[in-house]
């Protein structure tokens, strides 16, 4: 297992998944890490929330096309963008700040 995903399955650090809130009692918030499962299970990607709502989050990602972020710049490059994305596309949330 890799440190990331070490971190992630830490279950005391949860606050959202699968599209449940957690034992912690609260729902994500800006500075939560969220991460992103493939196919295989495992967690392919991450970003920091910004802002949560019922049925979409904005997220800061690296690595993120610019076609799909929600500021364009002038670099059509990949990059570290703002995004926007359905809650039904995260996988895990974690608190990122507070000790478990």
């Amino acid at each position: 297992m890799s440190i990331a995903a070490a971190w992630f399955a830490d279950r005391s650090r949860v606050v959202w998944k699968n599209g449940h809130n957690t034992r912690l009692g609260r729902s994500p918030r800006p500075g939560d890490l969220v991460g992103y499962q493939n196919k295989s299970g495992r967690i392919y990607h991450v970003g920091i929330v910004v802002e949560w709502h019922n049925d979409y989050f904005i997220s800061i990602e690296g690595n993120t096309s610019w076609k799909q972020a929600i500021e364009r710049d002038s670099s059509k490059n990949d990059g570290v963008r703002k995004k926007r994305r359905r809650t039904s596309q995260a996988y895990i949330v974690c608190d990122l700040i507070s000790e478990p």
